[in-house]
């Protein structure tokens, strides 16, 4: 991220949600992101997610998250 925040992506498994492990420019951790199987992480900047994913009918799309971090 441009604030130096690192995301890092756990051992993938066919079919299960991924762990994305969020990092600070330091390398301390910071949260944890969980993304559904076969999403792929675009852009991540301050506290939105942009991801690409595909509909039922194979047509893709963007879709951006809220990350809500807790205190």
């Amino acid at each position: 991220e441009r604030d130096g925040r690192f995301w890092v992506a756990r051992e993938e498994v066919p079919g299960e949600p991924v762990m994305w492990e969020v990092l600070s420019a330091m390398g301390e951790p910071q949260f944890r992101v969980e993304a559904p199987a076969g999403v792929g992480i675009s852009l991540a900047s301050g506290d939105h997610l942009w991801t690409v994913e595909r509909d039922e009918l194979d047509v893709w799309y963007v879709v951006r998250y809220r990350i809500l971090v807790p205190d």
